[in-house]
């Protein structure tokens, strides 16, 4: 298998930025969109690829782009008030006309911020850490259903997952999103009635909101009687995620610990589909998207774009030192690199910022308005180490480098790995534990570190819980 470190370089090419309009010179990328009253007018529709382009939908919800050039290309519709499906569409194009690139308009609720879960650590390993302080909504119990139909509802999430996590062997990337979306009732041990399309990979988040961080090989909550799930394989999972930086890359999750990775699409890893159903609406919490519009094949993440919509603007800069996420209500040190040596009597200027493990728990914890650049009032004991949902929540997929929501307000943002305040589950083998989890700013990462965090030196983020006014 080839790793994203296999991969050092990148090409980046624009060739510009074109408005569409209806003319018909020429072959070119048309559809029409359109909502339960009929044709729906002033749509934005904007295509990225090959060339750059934005039109408008005309009285009878039509579009089209003329004249252009043979390539791969994504088109993403707009409206406020409204949201699409599918949210975005893979075109191909070559000599001739591709019409039909159609899209259905639903009124969208006004975004809200969510919660995010807990990630399943109870051990305590340090004061400070995720299992001392278990931040984030509890899960049910029991974290899943089984609905004897041959699905499984996590009502945690609200998603229905198939229960046979491996009813195709490994698979490439492309073949994958083919195969779930073929999935239907009859097949897979299914008798729930769905249809083929009902049926998707998991996008990346969606994908790892299974994992419990307290568990290993597989990485998964432990049931009361055992799992609900079968043929679980502690092995490498496909989302429908796309590297941002290289899109023959695709984001895995590795079920035996819980890593979040990159990998070429043409490895061959196992599919376990996912689909949207009733559960959603008593689950305990929303998932938020990925932040991926640009579709690269249909049923991908771009393509469906499932989860909680983003508010706007994302964060609002508090004027004070921090900063808040309107997504998920956190506040956070606008500084993401504080050099302020005097928190704690720990010392970050000898490395140029970064703390290990431990130092990360007691500087976060000791942080106080006065220091890095703080006029919130806060006191020491306000602010922490981030447990690895909480870091993660900040990750964009459609960006790198750092890969954080286009206009974030954070300032000195490192493009290596930042320290959370949870560790991987203790090996079974030799009892091995107290080994913390890294998320990488410069593409979402999430791994672990060496030892117990003595070895490895790494940036710290600190998360603020919110303040009586």
């Amino acid at each position: 298998m080839r790793s994203l470190g296999a991969v050092m370089a990148m090409a980046l090419l624009c060739l510009g930025c074109n408005s569409g309009d209806s003319g018909n010179d020429g072959p070119g990328i048309s559809g029409t969109i359109s909502a339960q009253g009929g044709a729906l007018a002033g749509v934005t529709v904007k295509l990225t690829g090959a060339e750059d382009a934005t039109t408008t939908t005309d009285g009878a919800g039509h579009y089209r782009f003329p004249v252009v050039g043979n390539g791969t290309y994504s088109l993403s519709p707009a409206k406020a008030g409204y949201a699409f499906t599918p949210a975005a569409r893979p075109v191909s194009v070559g000599a001739a006309e591709s019409p039909g690139n159609d899209f259905l308009a639903t009124a969208a609720p006004a975004p809200e911020a969510i919660r995010l879960p807990q990630t399943g650590q109870v051990l305590v390993h340090r004061a400070g850490d995720d299992g001392d302080t278990r931040r984030g909504a509890v899960w049910p119990t029991p974290r899943f259903l089984d609905n004897g139909d041959g699905t499984v509802a996590d009502r945690l999430t609200g998603l229905i997952w198939l229960k046979n996590a491996d009813c195709y062997g490994s698979k490439a990337w492309d073949s994958t999103l083919a195969a779930a979306n073929r999935l239907a009732s009859g097949s897979c041990g299914l008798s729930d009635n769905s249809r083929a399309g009902d049926w998707r990979v998991p996008n990346v988040d969606e994908l790892a909101s299974l994992i419990s961080i307290a568990s290993i090989f597989p990485a998964l909550p432990v049931m009361p009687g055992g799992s609900t799930f079968t043929n679980v394989r502690s092995s490498y999972y496909w989302s429908s995620s796309t590297s941002v930086e290289l899109d023959y890359y695709a984001w895995m999750v590795y079920l035996d610990m819980g890593y979040v990775d990159l990998v070429s699409k043409a490895d061959t890893l196992f599919l376990w589909p996912v689909r949207d159903g009733n559960a959603a609406a008593a689950a305990t919490i929303r998932l938020p998207r990925t932040g991926q519009t640009y579709s690269h094949a249909v049923g991908d993440d771009g393509y469906w774009q499932k989860g909680a919509a983003w508010p706007e603007p994302r964060f609002t800069d508090n004027r004070d030192g921090t900063v808040r996420d309107n997504l998920t209500g956190l506040v956070w040190l606008k500084n993401a690199n504080c050099l302020d040596e005097t928190v704690a009597t720990v010392s970050k200027v000898q490395r140029r910022g970064l703390l290990y493990w431990k130092e990360a728990l007691v500087w976060s914890n000791a942080l106080a308005s006065g220091a890095c650049g703080l006029t919130d009032g806060s006191a020491s004991g306000d602010w922490a180490l981030p447990n690895r949902a909480e870091l993660t929540s900040l990750t964009d997929r459609s960006q790198s480098n750092p890969a954080l929501p286009a206009g974030h307000p954070f300032e000195n943002v490192g493009l290596d790995g930042y320290w959370s305040s949870s560790s991987l589950a203790p090996y079974p083998t030799d009892g091995r534990h107290d080994i913390p989890w890294i998320v990488y700013q410069g593409d979402g990462r999430a791994t672990v570190g060496q030892g117990s965090g003595y070895y490895d030196a790494f940036s710290v983020l600190p998360v603020r819980r919110q303040l009586p006014h």
